[in-house]
């Protein structure tokens, strides 16, 4: 999964350079698929239970970075900038 998170973000800062539209969904799609794993992370394994303040931290200013992305890239949409 993070490979695949991963691969989305960099395609969508492809797209972004490149003004183009789908760096949106990718961006979105990458955001949603890390918060579904971070759950099921939390849920079936009790990561939550080992990771401490830091680690949290980390997740919420990493979340925190992505929804900025994703409300940039969206801007971008409703301005006409990515076509």
């Amino acid at each position: 999964m993070t490979v695949l998170i991963a691969a989305l973000n960099l395609c969508g800062a492809v797209f972004l350079i490149l003004l183009k539209r789908p760096a949106y969904r990718l961006f979105r799609a990458a955001f949603g698929i890390a918060v579904l794993v971070t759950f099921y992370q939390i849920i079936a394994k009790h990561w939550l239970s080992a990771v401490e303040g830091p680690g949290l931290i980390g997740i919420a200013l990493g979340w925190g970075v992505n929804v900025a992305v994703i409300l940039y890239s969206k801007r971008l949409i409703v301005r006409g900038v990515l076509k």
